[in-house]
């Protein structure tokens, strides 16, 4: 929704909302990895008691949605070729976010997948702090140790094949925090106990600074990094896992966003989704799927 053409479909139904008759315009995008009957795409449309404005309205919207479908997912990036864009360019002082939106803790994933890391460690690419990545045990780990305390840690690919296998590394403890939260809209987002673990070099040109927490939780906003000390304006890449939530507060601070094409059980191939329970066909793994009218409202 913050790039067309999905930014301009909203426009336009909050503009049909200024209309006579018409009260409210929704689109139901629906959950993709939600193995259920009822998966898929509607738009509702409430009119003051004339059925058929409603009715030509919503098949408007959903023509249009439908037209725009292969534009509106945004491009997904592969971890070598992010790391090479970010290779190819000159430090401006903002840092590069990504969006490791196969991880995310909101639409199920574990949030402590090691794939991305990895593959930052294995390219010897530093200058990259991770909030949060959920790991309990690495978490009491370092409060037992202390700040400032070395230790060999073994960290993420806990919750299974999705997640990676765990890296083993050696760190040091940053900073603790015993109960952080983020903002998220108007409310606070609890983060439960952050600590942030550096390895490699002492210089932030030269270290990957990982947070580890024991609250699952996707990431919202830099403060989520502020909370432990981490200066979010520092490092040259911000690795976040979730798919949109972040993108009102770290746009802001952002030289650029991408979404990444990572491995993860949350994966955005939604053709390869394994679903069993969905009844009927579904854009993109069908074509052309059967699409129309649905009266919800009854005779």
């Amino acid at each position: 929704t913050t790039a067309e053409p999905m930014a301009g479909l909203v426009a336009r139904m909050a503009a049909l909302e200024g209309e006579p008759g018409v009260l409210s315009v929704s689109l139901a995008h629906g959950f993709p990895w939600g193995d259920t009957p009822e998966v898929g795409t509607r738009v509702l449309v409430v009119a003051d008691d004339d059925a058929a404005l409603a009715a030509r309205h919503a098949a408007a919207v959903g023509e249009a949605v439908w037209a725009a479908r292969d534009a509106i997912a945004p491009p997904f990036v592969g971890i070598d070729a992010a790391i090479d864009r970010l290779l190819a360019q000159a430090p401006d002082g903002r840092p590069v976010v990504w969006a490791d939106t196969a991880d995310n803790p909101g639409i199920g994933a574990a949030g402590d997948s090691t794939f991305v890391l990895r593959r930052l460690l294995e390219r010897g690419v530093h200058g990259v702090a991770l909030c949060p990545l959920w790991d309990p045990g690495a978490t009491a780990l370092a409060f037992d140790a202390g700040v400032g305390a070395r230790l060999a840690m073994r960290l993420g690919g806990k919750l299974g094949p999705a997640s990676g296998a765990p890296l083993d590394l050696e760190v040091q403890v940053v900073a603790l925090t015993p109960a952080a939260w983020q903002p998220f809209g108007g409310a606070m987002a609890p983060l439960g106990r952050l600590a942030w673990l550096r390895a490699g070099g002492p210089g932030d040109d030269a270290a990957i600074d990982i947070v580890v927490n024991d609250h699952r939780m996707q990431c919202f906003h830099p403060d989520a990094f502020r909370a432990v000390g981490l200066d979010p304006m520092r490092p040259r890449v911000l690795i976040v896992k979730s798919t949109q939530h972040f993108h009102a507060g770290f746009a802001p601070i952002a030289r650029e966003v991408l979404y990444l094409s990572a491995p993860g059980s949350g994966s955005m191939d939604m053709a390869s989704l394994p679903h069993r329970r969905v009844q009927r066909g579904l854009w993109p793994r069908v074509v052309a799927p059967e699409r129309g009218l649905v009266d919800l409202a009854g005779p």
